[in-house]
């Protein structure tokens, strides 16, 4: 088969394989992408999906010569994502499907398609490096597999993860809530100016200044935000825009 990323185009051989656990009778499908022999570098890869999705895309290693894999996970986690499979049609909560999306599904994924990798190119007892790599729920996901299946992995790339679903979707909602309360929508560039000023204060505090503020945690103790109150800012004449959920009152 072959893969358009761009500009480039990747050769590679599509193989679906499905498993099942005992007593379950369930049908878990799995596809893995395996680069061309001359191309492939003992690597195995995986990315993390978002919002409530696994990654349904098996080819994100093809661009670094690694094979690479995505998990139905028992749940058809290709064509549907975790909230609309988390709960049965009484009401009660769907537990394999939630112990699946949570880690168990990409830790098999990664435990079964090492031994087919190393089959297909025939490599025996050479070593292949895995690594996964993921944001926001890849994040969790990454970091999910690096607590319950650490030992398949050498490494793993986890930005922003989004624990803590309770908390993180009261905070999705929090600010717009407020607006509409208050009858008050913040334009673009006045939220710039807290962002800017927040980069600022903080940037150096981990001891680089990059324009990325990763001590959080210090720029808490020694920022105050309440001391932006009355600071003066710009706004261009048009600061409409697309994203929707209120935001072109902004």
């Amino acid at each position: 088969m072959g893969s358009n990323s761009g500009v480039a185009t990747y050769n590679y051989c599509n193989v679906t394989v499905s498993y099942t656990h005992t007593g379950k009778n369930d049908t878990i499908a799995l596809k893995y992408a395996f680069p061309k022999p001359s191309t492939f570098k003992n690597r195995f890869y995986l990315n993390g999906g978002g919002g409530f999705s696994l990654s349904s895309d098996a080819t994100g290693g093809l661009s670094n010569g690694a094979a690479s894999g995505a998990t139905a996970a028992g749940y058809d986690a290709f064509d549907y994502s975790f909230d609309e499979k988390v709960l049965y049609s009484n009401g009660s909560i769907n537990w394999d499907a939630t112990h699946a999306f949570a880690y168990v599904a990409l830790g098999e994924l990664t435990k079964i398609g090492k031994p087919i990798t190393k089959a297909f190119y025939g490599l025996n007892d050479t070593k292949i490096y895995t690594c996964f790599e993921g944001c926001s729920d890849g994040g969790r996901e990454g970091m999910s597999q690096v607590q319950r299946w650490g030992e398949e992995y050498d490494g793993a790339i986890t930005g922003a993860p989004a624990f803590r679903f309770a908390q993180q979707q009261v905070h999705h909602v929090y600010p717009a809530t407020i607006e509409q309360t208050m009858g008050y929508f913040p334009p673009p560039c006045a939220l710039d100016k807290i962002v800017n000023a927040t980069i600022d204060a903080c940037d150096a505090l981990d001891g680089r200044t990059d324009g990325v503020t990763s001590r959080t945690d210090l720029c808490q103790l020694n920022f105050n935000l309440s001391s932006l109150i009355g600071k003066s800012y710009y706004c261009a004449a048009d600061s409409s825009t697309s994203l929707g959920f209120g935001f072109s009152k902004r």
